[in-house]
């Protein structure tokens, strides 16, 4: 297992919010982005699993993982419960885990071992309830990030007894995983940036301390690595 996992969960949430942040400030566009829902620590109880879920384009979706029986599923609840309250979406004696929201919000990625214990790449159509396997490697592959246009996914992956930043195709299998990041130090929890040339991620690489950086995707070698934080 990563040993990025067993980080604070204080410093995990503080090095994504300045991700988030500084990956706003990259974006184009002049909307205003909306407050975070809060999350509270009480067990909600969840619904049963809906045929379909539709979207109509208002409103925030939030996905979870939560963990219960000794296994991790996949929920879903809208930002305002009465229009959609906490339902299950994933459930099997497996782990789904790290949902993430493609652009057009027909899709998520998440990362599970329901495939013999090997954490792959998977995607869901929300419509038809239909999963997809992205990646199949003995590695641990997870922390995905859609890029702008939802045609690759920035995703972590352990190789090499290291964490390492990847970009896999979501449509054309017969393209190879391409690396990001291949340096000694740790590189994980990447996020794709609005302008979709640029992926922020979380770093060992400046030192001793977990940093900001910023890969370049126009650029190569050490020229494509900024340090932000």
């Amino acid at each position: 297992m990563p040993s990025h996992i067993a980080t604070s969960p204080a410093k995990i949430l503080f090095a994504f919010t300045i991700t988030s942040l500084l990956l706003f400030g990259c974006s184009q566009s002049s909307e205003a982005t909306p407050p975070p829902a809060a999350i509270t620590t009480e067990t909600p109880i969840a619904t049963n699993t809906p045929d379909t879920i539709r979207y109509s384009g208002a409103g925030n979706l939030i996905f979870l993982s939560i963990e219960e029986n000794g296994h991790a599923n996949l929920f879903v609840q809208s930002n305002r419960p009465q229009d959609l309250p906490l339902t299950r979406i994933t459930n099997g004696e497996w782990n789904d885990i790290a949902p993430a929201l493609s652009p057009d919000r027909t899709m998520i990625a998440f990362a599970s071992d329901r495939n013999g214990g090997y954490w792959d790449l998977f995607t869901m159509n929300l419509q038809s309830g239909d999963v997809t396997q992205i990646t199949n490697t003995p590695e641990y592959d997870s922390a995905p990030s859609w890029s702008p246009d939802g045609q690759w996914l920035v995703f972590e992956t352990y190789t090499n007894e290291n964490l390492e930043i990847s970009v896999v195709s979501v449509n054309d299998r017969t393209q190879p995983i391409i690396p990001v990041t291949q340096d000694s130090a740790s590189d994980h929890s990447p996020v794709w940036a609005p302008d979709g040339r640029h992926i922020a991620f979380i770093s060992l690489r400046g030192g001793e301390s977990d940093d900001v950086w910023l890969a370049d995707l126009d650029l190569t070698g050490e020229d494509r690595y900024q340090n932000l934080s």
